[in-house]
């Protein structure tokens, strides 16, 4: 027993002296560690946060929401430090870190919201933006006096760390969904006053069959943000623009499956970027005005700093992290206004904004007519192939609900066939996400568009329900089962795509996309091309319908 003593007491001394050297670690160096640690909860965030779209595993959406979550709390609690320690006091340049915080708090453009219900709480984020930079603007003014160089140093990353902050932040409140739709009722008022007729016939030269696609989906886009907020069933709210009636006659017209499907994973990549990144404010004067000048500040300010420190008056420490910073955060923002540029949101934002502004015709000329914009598109694509960035407007390729159809269609394999029904809807159930081949894609949306077009073209002509047209199809076809049940499913997700809230649709995004979000919005489009809706809540009370009648089907006439 005195032994176990003995070495119980070894024991708690040792942790004693452990924890009476964390402290010291942490009074001197709080500061330090935690602007390390935000910086690299930034760097974190601006390379994985685009791997969402494309379906991230479960490890990386760990990382990418710990550093999505920490990010803030880190840089709120430094803010906090900063503004009651004496070491602002009596080192200047930690002071000049508080601007940083600020930027890191405002996060990379290819993150705002994690979950759709972060977008529901900006308001709280225009409380905490407030709060924040006044913690930010006390610890510059109180600590940078009497410096000629810092101070304008200071107050020009001041500029930058809350421009970028407010960004954020107006992108969140822009991104709520009821945001959007009161926007989409402003905007519809506004289009009916202008009464445009241009047609959008911008595209990417050298690269006419993808950057023609895309620019479609650019077109198309109001469409796929009215049905998120459930204003697409006015077929006015989007048919009075010349440019998206062209684009969706020219596109349900020529019947192609493929452009079709690409076109619609396109729209929904855009509809990610709306709702999950800082797209919807970064596409905008002010937006390309704060990539702009940002680059510029961030080297004005370490030349000033460098000045500052002619006689050494700073900390070589302090010295040594200011420039990893500033250097660390010229590159960042470089990369951001490069990017931004080179986004297809840019080039349709010149072919659409520019045009009817006075003045500015000569500006689209230099940049579109004469491809400028289109070499620097080429050169920043070039770098993320040699960086192995791939191409987040196409569909990830990873979706549970197509594995079903892999096994239905593909078959062939002697063990499957063995297999029991009952085995293989518990493997499905059971397995994740199943990369699915090019040629499953094409034959299903090869399947679901001639459905919807011939089907409703259909019930226009003769008033038959759709239904019945579909289960006459499938006695009729008297083919294998894998066609059979091919049909049935595409019925059955055609279904559950217009009973899913516009909310599921909205969160799944996120996530990396659902078959069911894509079939919707392909419905969506060929729905406003066919029907005529003239009432909110038709397609709704058509669906119930639908439903009361098979459910008084007896269940042997079901397929």
């Amino acid at each position: 027993m005195a032994g176990d003593g003995w070495v119980m007491d070894i024991i708690w001394h040792t942790l004693l002296l452990g924890g009476d050297a964390m402290g010291g670690i942490w009074s001197s160096w709080s500061t330090e560690i935690l602007l390390g640690l935000s910086f690299v909860a930034q760097l974190v965030l601006t390379v994985t946060a685009g791997f969402r779209w494309r379906g991230a595993g479960s490890r990386m959406r760990c990382v990418i929401w710990f550093s999505y979550v920490s990010a803030d709390y880190v840089a709120t609690t430094a803010l906090g430090n900063l503004s009651i320690s004496r070491t602002a006091g009596s080192r200047r340049l930690a002071a000049f870190w508080a601007p940083f915080f600020l930027l890191h708090l405002g996060g990379p453009d290819s993150i705002t919201a994690y979950e759709l219900e972060d977008n529901q709480l900006s308001a709280r984020h225009v409380l905490e933006l407030v709060l924040r930079v006044a913690g930010a603007v006390y610890i510059v003014y109180k600590s940078t006096s009497g410096s000629w160089a810092l101070i304008p140093a200071s107050w020009l990353m001041l500029f930058v760390g809350v421009a970028k902050y407010a960004e954020k932040t107006m992108a969140l409140r822009r991104a709520n969904l009821a945001n959007v739709r009161r926007t989409v009722e402003r905007e519809r008022r506004l289009q009916r006053r202008r009464s445009r007729t241009t047609k959008a016939n911008f595209s990417f030269a050298g690269d006419d069959d993808e950057g023609g696609l895309l620019m479609t989906a650019h077109t198309l886009f109001p469409i796929c943000k009215n049905s998120m907020v459930d204003s697409s069933v006015e077929t006015a709210s989007n048919t009075d623009d010349a440019a998206i009636v062209h684009a969706k006659e020219t596109l349900f017209r020529e019947e192609n499956y493929k452009n079709v499907f690409r076109v619609m994973e396109m729209e929904l990549s855009l509809m990610y970027d709306f709702l999950y990144t800082k797209a919807a404010v970064i596409h905008t004067w002010h937006g390309y005005a704060i990539r702009a000048v940002s680059p510029v500040f961030t080297a004005v300010s370490l030349v000033l700093v460098e000045l500052s420190n002619v006689a050494g008056h700073h900390r070589r420490s302090d010295v040594v992290i200011t420039r990893v910073l500033l250097v660390a955060t010229f590159l960042l923002e470089t990369v951001s206004l490069l990017r931004s540029l080179a986004s297809s949101w840019t080039g349709f934002w010149l072919d659409r904004e520019l045009r009817p502004v006075w003045g500015c015709g000569w500006i689209r000329h230099e940049v579109l007519c004469r491809s400028r914009w289109t070499w620097l598109r080429r050169q920043v694509a070039s770098i993320c192939r040699l960086a192995g960035a791939k191409d987040h407007r196409r569909w990830c390729g990873k979706m549970g609900q197509l594995s079903v159809l892999q096994l239905i269609i593909t078959g062939g394999a002697s063990e499957r066939e063995d297999r029991s029904w009952d085995k293989e809807c518990e493997r499905y159930s059971k397995e994740k996400t199943i990369v699915v081949p090019q040629d499953v894609k094409e034959l299903f949306f090869r399947r679901l568009l001639g459905q919807l077009i011939n089907l409703r073209k259909r019930r226009e002509d003769t008033g038959a329900d759709m239904e019945m047209e579909l289960r006459n199809m499938v006695v009729n076809m008297r083919t294998k089962r894998g066609h059979v049940i091919l049909e049935v499913w595409v019925e059955m997700l055609f279904y559950a795509g217009y009973r899913c809230s516009k909310e599921s649709h909205a969160k799944q995004l996120s996530q990396g996309g659902d078959l069911t979000t894509i079939v919707w919005l392909m419905a969506e489009h060929v729905g406003l091309f066919l029907v005529n809706k003239t009432s909110k809540g038709a397609e709704e009370d058509y669906w119930n319908t639908r439903k009361r009648r098979y459910s008084r089907q007896p269940a042997s006439q079901n397929v």
